[in-house]
């Protein structure tokens, strides 16, 4: 929507668009005209790490989508119940099955969350080994100024 320079999403909906791009090269990938059915919120469909891209969300004939996102209020108990009889009565050839969003991304994540587990470990063994040593370098200064000490009187 702020790619096509409008601030308001019903300023957008119901009006045609075409789109081209390439990938690269001089091969032009061509997308049929559409109509702008809705404008949803900004949300992350690659990794957290990459910035929020333009995304067009498009149906074509003969094109099943096998997933479906659904937010529901995780207090709803019936919600899994009533989107499997939905789902049961427009396509009983096919099984319902579902997971949750929030284990998908815990999976994704998983060797980053490792990776800044052993990140900290290793970061308080240095601070730790760092501390001993100056420890035991404060021990060395003292015992000479002792002996120094010692040696004057």
């Amino acid at each position: 929507m702020r790619r096509l320079n409008y601030t308001k999403p019903n300023e957008i909906v119901g009006k045609e668009f075409k789109l081209n791009f390439s990938q690269g090269g001089d091969e032009v990938i061509k997308i049929p005209r559409g109509k702008i059915i809705g404008v949803v919120k900004d949300f992350h469909l690659s990794s957290m790490k990459k910035e929020i891209e333009p995304l067009v969300l498009f149906k074509r004939e003969n094109l099943w989508l096998i997933n479906f996102v659904v937010s529901y209020n995780p207090k709803c108990r019936r919600a899994i119940a009533d989107m499997s009889k939905v789902w049961n009565s427009l396509f009983p050839e096919y099984p319902f099955q579902f997971k949750y969003v929030g284990n998908m991304y815990q999976q994704v994540y998983k060797s980053e969350f490792l990776q800044a587990k052993l990140l900290s470990i290793f970061t308080v063994i240095a601070l730790f080994i760092c501390s001993i040593g100056l420890f035991g370098l404060s021990l060395i200064i003292t015992q000479h100024r002792t002996k120094e000490l010692v040696c004057e009187k």
